[in-house]
């Protein structure tokens, strides 16, 4: 008999159309929050204006942080974190992993550096694209990566916004960047600027309730719900 997580997978490979590769998925999805920041000057990486405002820096590293934390740790074989004061700088409402900096403090963090933080997520990237080419994950575990990657494409829609704000309170109104039509037309494809929900459900995977949300360009998008486990901003 189909355990419920293998079911969930083969409905939303049949209700999109899509059944991407879970390590190209992987590699798209972390390829985008760093395009994202290429516009950028170093300096517009750790601003934070007002406490609604995370720093550029702190979402690539947050986002970097739950694939360590939340996976690495807990599934790969000796795998040694990148460094031991990243979890409490980096978490953010995960209460039961442990303490963390405070929202309104996260513009505190003029170190570790930008290039750092490029390093970190090189490091874990490395470490999960061998953890993905390992041994055959069960699907509790390749729903927990989904989870991970739903979870960074909702950061990049907040750094989206963020950036907004940070340039667009500057008194010199940057531009974030020229755009042109062929910069639309891959940014639409990105699932960035036109989200559409055609169908709504819901499920439980490893003991979270999560809404998967499919959306009209074929990717799922999930909010985690759960006492101990918050998909937070």
């Amino acid at each position: 008999m189909e355990t419920d997580s293998n079911l969930i997978l083969k409905d939303t490979e049949q209700i999109t159309g899509v059944s991407e590769n879970l390590i190209a998925k992987f590699q798209r999805v972390r390829k985008i929050t760093e395009e994202l920041c290429k516009p950028l000057r170093i300096e517009d990486y750790v601003v934070q204006p007002v406490v609604d405002v995370s720093p550029p820096k702190w979402h690539l590293a947050h986002t970097t942080w739950f694939f360590e934390e939340l996976v690495l740790t807990k599934f790969k074989n000796e795998y040694r974190v990148f460094d031991k004061n990243y979890g409490y700088l980096f978490n953010s409402y995960y209460e039961s992993v442990g303490e963390r900096v405070l929202r309104p403090h996260r513009g505190f963090l003029t170190r570790p550096t930008v290039k750092e933080i490029y390093a970190f997520r090189k490091y874990v990237d490395d470490h999960m694209l061998e953890f993905l080419s390992g041994k055959k994950l069960d699907n509790a575990i390749r729903m927990l990566i989904e989870l991970g990657l739903n979870h960074e494409q909702q950061h990049q829609e907040l750094l989206i916004t963020d950036l907004k704000y940070i340039l667009g309170h500057n008194p010199l109104f940057p531009v974030y960047k020229e755009n042109n039509k062929d910069d639309i037309n891959k940014m639409q494809k990105m699932n960035l600027l036109i989200w559409r929900y055609e169908k709504v459900f819901m499920t439980s995977v490893i003991g979270e309730l999560i809404f998967v949300m499919i959306t009209s360009w074929g990717d799922i998008k999930c909010i985690c719900m759960h006492s101990k486990l918050w998909t937070g901003l």
